[in-house]
């Protein structure tokens, strides 16, 4: 029961976080989630609020997750939501030194949530993500990135409610 209220704080604070993002940003999507941090960085001069966030997210998350997965297969787990921890330790991502931690560990964290969704037959996760992220994007090309990133966690999240 616990573990399914996190989630629901968790999906709270992604869309809540975002949604509040777009708005500062006069509406306009950013190119990713990455992106608000220099949306702060511009507005508020910091951006610790895009490190809460990767954080709250990924912890949220992680007590489910981990419980639902064989112990052989959690290594998935620990390094998808570790990736999201270390993309939101590392906001300044045009910077070379914080950039090269940056990419590595948002590749890392989406790549290892597809492969548990696969290992696991969630295709049909797998394909709506595809779908409505490609959908999404008809309407929005340059804003690829944040929309895959929406879609994901938003449907992973719900993945793991109904699981």
């Amino acid at each position: 029961m616990m573990s399914y209220i996190l989630l629901i704080l968790g999906l709270f604070n992604f869309i809540f976080y975002n949604g509040l993002m777009i708005y500062l940003n006069k509406g306009v999507l950013p190119e990713s989630i990455s992106d608000t941090a220099y949306i702060q960085q511009k507005l508020f001069s910091g951006n610790k609020q895009f490190t809460l966030f990767c954080i709250v997210s990924a912890l949220c998350i992680f007590p489910t997750w981990i419980g639902i997965t064989p112990d052989v297969f959690q290594f998935l787990v620990f390094l998808s939501c570790s990736g999201m921890i270390f993309a939101g330790l590392t906001p300044l991502f045009k910077l070379k030194e914080e950039g090269i931690i940056h990419y590595t560990s948002g590749v890392v964290a989406f790549i290892t949530a597809l492969i548990w969704l696969a290992i696991f037959g969630y295709w049909g996760t797998i394909i709506s993500i595809a779908t409505i992220g490609g959908i999404w994007t008809l309407f929005n090309k340059e804003k690829y990135t944040f929309i895959f990133e929406v879609v994901s966690y938003i449907l992973l999240v719900i993945t793991l409610m109904v699981i």
